[in-house]
């Protein structure tokens, strides 16, 4: 990292006595109004240029911390914690949530359902990690309803790029649910820099269905030159004034995807609120998984 070198600058005024007249004549040794004036202003000049300088190369420091690139493995670890720091201050995203309680006639025993959808948009620099921790469903008055907290809970992808839009859903289920008093949903998510991007494949032909459950199927392509693991996948639905209402997932687990290859996905999962189904007036789908290269595998 560079320091900041400050200098300051000394005035010197050199006062000379001359005789040059009667023997006896007073030479004044204090400087004239015009002359502080001037020493004045002339300090106030160069104390504002070191102040431009000093900005300037705080700014060029700056600069040059957020052009590293974290997977650099040569450089060092104080560098590299103060470039990190320096690129986490430009996280900024934005969150769409919404919450429904609703009766699923199908599930186990006909139990209620408390359903979680969020879509989240990068609309920071550099990528973003979501680690959702649990989503809270409160009621009118202010007491909880439920509270989810396990597996099912995550992000789709879990590492959303710039300018890109990741959904995080759950669902929770409960025998004595008061549906009529449910009021709003909530989440605790953790976000935080990530150094590396998700690779994004060509989710293809999405289309969905409110024949049985709500489903959605794609063709999925990896036009990519490595084999994709871990692929996470999801359909994200909106209402005709292109309101997000909730979304569909899936993911191949441990399946491989080669390179050049393609597949088919389909996917009913999380349930999806049976009352909102004519408001579905559009989907978008995605798909990624990491690729963090053959050097940081090893």
């Amino acid at each position: 990292m560079k320091k900041l070198l400050f200098s300051s600058i000394a005035l010197t005024i050199a006062l000379s006595l001359a005789a040059c007249g009667n023997e006896g004549e007073e030479i004044s040794s204090e400087p004239t109004n015009e002359e502080t004036g001037a020493t004045s202003e002339t300090a106030d000049e160069n104390e504002s240029d070191n102040e431009e300088q000093a900005e300037e190369v705080s700014e060029e420091s700056d600069n040059e911390l957020l052009n590293v690139d974290l997977t650099d493995e040569s450089i060092g670890e104080e560098e590299w914690i103060a470039a990190y720091n320096a690129q986490e201050e430009l996280i900024d995203f934005e969150v769409e949530e919404i919450g429904y309680a609703w009766k699923e006639a199908e599930t186990s025993g006909g139990q209620s359902v408390y359903s979680y959808y969020a879509l989240v948009t990068n609309t920071g620099k550099g990528a973003i990690e979501i680690y959702p921790n649990a989503v809270t469903f409160y009621n009118q008055d202010g007491s909880v309803a439920a509270v989810s907290d396990d597996l099912g809970l995550r992000a789709y992808p879990d590492v959303i790029n710039e300018g890109e839009k990741g959904l995080v859903r759950t669902y929770e289920l409960t025998n004595d649910a008061d549906l009529e008093s449910f009021d709003y949903a909530e989440a605790d998510v953790n976000v935080q820099l990530s150094i590396f991007d998700s690779t994004k494949l060509d989710t293809k032909s999405p289309t969905y269905s409110t024949d049985h459950r709500l489903s959605a199927t794609a063709s999925l392509e990896n036009n990519t030159d490595v084999n994709a693991q871990g692929v996470t996948s999801a359909f994200v639905f909106y209402n005709d004034n292109g309101e997000f209402i909730g979304g569909l997932t899936t993911g191949l687990d441990d399946d491989v995807l080669q390179a050049g290859s393609k597949r088919g996905i389909e996917t009913e999962n999380p349930p999806f609120p049976r009352d909102q189904y004519e408001n579905i007036a559009d989907m978008e789908a995605w798909s990624y998984f990491m690729d963090y290269g053959d050097e940081w595998m090893d």
